[in-house]
């Protein structure tokens, strides 16, 4: 996960993937880059998402910012 996050710049394009088998969140939102997963929409976006992806929406998403953190990367993104 740390080496896709790594590589994600401004402009990358990203896949948005219902998570059906997540044992945390009912609603979760994988995040995608080149078929590997690299995190999840938090739970507030993952409940109104779940809604569209659920009804056949494909939902592709842009990073738009990156910003470092000293907990790791985080990615602003932009839903396409």
């Amino acid at each position: 996960m740390l080496l896709a996050i790594s590589t994600l710049d401004q402009g990358a394009e990203l896949i948005l993937v219902r998570d059906y088998d997540s044992a945390l969140d009912s609603n979760s939102i994988r995040i995608e880059f080149n078929d590997e997963d690299i995190g999840a929409t938090n739970p507030a976006n993952s409940a109104v998402l779940a809604i569209e992806i659920d009804a056949g929406l494909q939902v592709r998403a842009i990073v738009t910012e990156r910003r470092e953190t000293p907990d790791g990367p985080i990615l602003l993104l932009e839903l396409t």
